[in-house]
């Protein structure tokens, strides 16, 4: 996990937006291809590429590498688009 950094995900909350009255479900709404959480720990990175975020940065991402074993992701930090101040 050198270049690793494993976030805990934000709790999702579904529910559904309208338009006039058509609903639009959670599954279509952009949110979807981006997730949010708070980053947990992160790997020790390479000179060449350190990591830049660290324990507590609330962060939004694109894709998991991998899921852990207590609910939280591991991602890249390539794979972070956002770093929330």
């Amino acid at each position: 996990m050198n270049l690793g950094v494993a976030i805990k995900p934000a709790a999702e909350e579904k529910k559904e937006q309208t338009v006039g009255k058509i609903i639009i479900p959670e599954t279509v709404r952009l949110s979807e291809k981006y997730k949010h959480g708070v980053v947990v720990a992160v790997g020790s990175g390479t000179k060449a590429e350190p990591i830049e975020v660290k324990p507590g940065d609330k962060v939004f991402y694109t894709k998991a590498i991998y899921p852990t074993s207590e609910g939280n992701e591991v991602v890249t930090q390539k794979d972070i688009l956002y770093v929330e101040e």
